[in-house]
């Protein structure tokens, strides 16, 4: 895989001159293609490759904690636009406890290097270069240690565009063959994190829309919602799910 080549900087004048990846988006070139399956194997190869190499000591852990700060994004900002009023804290409380107890049987090892904004609007095709060297990578300046399983969600859950259930069910497969996973762990792991992200991303596309005032972002959260049903069928996520079934049906 490719990252952009830092050429030169200047870190008191905050600048950085890198190489340019081109304008080849994998999102363009999916929307253009007949057959949008290679793009998403090359993706796949780039995150078994990306984790078996040895994960920085420098990055921080993505951890309990952050996850469930990220989740939390759905009662701060979707509670409130949806009932006009904050979520009491009881509603709170429960919404956290029931996060608790879906995280406490889920086994979010191996730790590898996770880049978090990993899908088809972050990667570049480089035609000039071969196998996994032809994806390059932007906006992973927020990476952190934690589950393999979340950037598969990130590629295959794409809050932009729909991804078939036949391909997405491939590319886990695909996966789960190459790293050498054990899949109904790893399929566990991979839907809670999917429900967890994407409680997130709702959380993230009402705040954009209430306090950024970018209500664009408004079309994309139904595709979201029916991702995050999707995930919360699940057994392991029945906390979560009926917490939903009696606070936000």
């Amino acid at each position: 895989f490719s990252a952009p080549e830092v050429i030169t900087d200047d870190t008191e004048e905050g600048f950085v001159l890198m190489e340019d990846l081109g304008d080849q988006k994998f999102n363009t070139l999916v929307a253009k293609s007949i057959n949008e399956e290679p793009f998403y194997e090359r993706a796949i190869d780039v995150l078994c490759a990306l984790h078996e190499k040895p994960t920085p000591s420098w990055l921080p852990p993505y951890d309990e904690d952050i996850l469930l700060a990220e989740a939390n994004l759905l009662i701060d900002w979707y509670w409130p636009a949806l009932n006009n009023n904050c979520a009491p804290e009881s509603a709170r409380q429960s919404y956290q406890d029931a996060w608790a107890e879906v995280f406490s049987q889920i086994d979010f090892r191996p730790h590898v290097t996770v880049l978090r904004d990993y899908h088809s609007d972050n990667l570049m095709w480089l035609t000039n270069r071969q196998g996994t060297s032809a994806v390059g990578l932007l906006d992973f300046q927020d990476a952190l240690i934690g589950p393999p399983a979340y950037d598969v969600v990130s590629l295959l859950e794409d809050a932009r565009r729909d991804v078939s259930r036949i391909l997405v069910e491939k590319m886990v497969h695909r996966y789960i063959n190459r790293s050498n996973t054990t899949s109904e762990s790893f399929r566990k792991t991979y839907n809670a994190l999917g429900a967890q992200r994407n409680c997130k991303i709702i959380g993230i596309f009402t705040r954009l829309w209430k306090r950024d005032g970018k209500d664009t972002y408004l079309d994309l959260i139904p595709r979201v919602w029916r991702l995050l049903e999707q995930n919360l069928m699940e057994p392991t996520l029945q906390p979560v799910r009926n917490w939903f079934d009696y606070h936000i049906p």
